[in-house]
């Protein structure tokens, strides 16, 4: 197995144009705060990646609807959501952010409202999310999510579990426009993003799927396994 720390490594050797999608998304989350901008995060987790770029705010406000969150420790304050309402005031945010969320999104039009909601004119909503158009996430979104939990953290050894249901309701760069429009927001970015850590089990299956990736590039658009978003509010 290709041990993750030197999984982006390998991957350039065969595809040098290759880009993580954390960095990316993180590159966005900077373009769009300052020193003033209060931020919220969605589902925040009791940990934050990026905490160096989210630091940067001057005020940070989590959102989750489980409890441990509350132990995030760069987050001023967290909030513990019991329903799909944002328990927070109007306009009161620069920057809304969310990190694999979007995903489990039983009701698109209503979290969008909320961010909308929460959002100051001109705000911005950042998010990075998987894409349903992917063939990888298809397959896999037909794999129980007990299975998904297990090949992740027994297998192939990630930090973090499958939690909540996958629900893709708006995981498309097509439905995501449709939906901006519809919430008075602009989409900005679209950025589809390769992923390449579920096969570091096998450096020739994962040389096969690099190559694969790269011809899928060559003949269609937007098949990526990962997309990052930007909404700008109007």
């Amino acid at each position: 197995m290709i041990s993750a720390d030197k999984l982006d490594d390998f991957v350039r050797t065969y595809d040098p144009s290759f880009r993580d999608v954390g960095t990316v998304f993180l590159n966005q989350v900077e373009k769009a705060i300052t020193a003033e901008s209060v931020l919220v995060d969605v589902g925040c987790g009791r940990t934050s990646y990026g905490a160096a770029v989210y630091k940067k705010a001057k005020k940070r406000i989590g959102l989750d609807v489980d409890e441990y969150a509350k132990e995030n420790p760069i987050m001023d304050e967290v909030h513990i959501m019991t329903g799909e309402m944002f328990p927070l005031p109007d306009a009161c945010a620069d920057v809304v952010t969310a990190q694999w969320v979007v995903e489990h999104v039983a009701h698109p039009d209503t979290f969008l409202k909320e961010v909308s909601r929460v959002l100051r004119p001109g705000g911005t909503f950042i998010f990075m999310t998987t894409n349903i158009k992917s063939p990888i996430i298809r397959l896999t979104s037909f794999i129980p999510l007990s299975v998904a939990s297990f090949i992740r953290t027994r297998l192939l050894n990630f930090a973090h579990d499958e939690t909540f249901p996958r629900i893709y309701a708006m995981n498309s760069s097509d439905k995501l426009k449709k939906l901006a429009e519809a919430h008075g927001f602009e989409m900005t970015v679209a950025d589809h993003i390769e992923s390449f850590g579920y096969f570091r089990f096998s450096s020739i299956i994962l040389q096969v799927y690099i190559w694969w990736t790269k011809l899928l590039r060559k003949v269609t658009h937007n098949r990526e396994m990962h997309i990052v978003g930007v909404f700008r509010k109007k």
